[in-house]
C-alpha cells in the first residue's frame, strides 16, 4: 500500500484496542517563575498579582555599578 491509500475503502476490521492510536504527550512541569506554583500550558505566572510581586522584588534590588 502506498501513501494515498484510502482507510475507508480498505473495508478491514477496526483495531480492538481503541488506545492504540492514542497519542498522549507528557505532562510539562512547569512552575510559576514568582512563587513556584504549578502552571498549565504556555504561562509563567500563576496569577497576575504574583507577576507584579515578582517585579516590585525585583526594582528593590539594588542595582550593580561598574566603576
Amino acid at each position: 500500500m502506498g501513501k494515498e491509500s484510502n482507510r475507508l475503502a480498505d473495508g478491514g476490521e477496526p483495531s480492538p484496542d481503541p488506545d492504540n492510536h492514542l497519542i498522549e504527550y507528557p505532562m510539562q512541569d512547569r512552575k510559576c517563575r514568582g512563587c513556584e506554583e504549578r502552571v498549565s500550558g504556555r504561562r509563567e505566572w500563576c496569577s497576575e498579582a504574583c507577576r507584579k510581586r515578582a517585579d516590585r522584588a525585583k526594582r528593590k534590588r539594588p542595582r550593580r555599578t561598574n566603576t
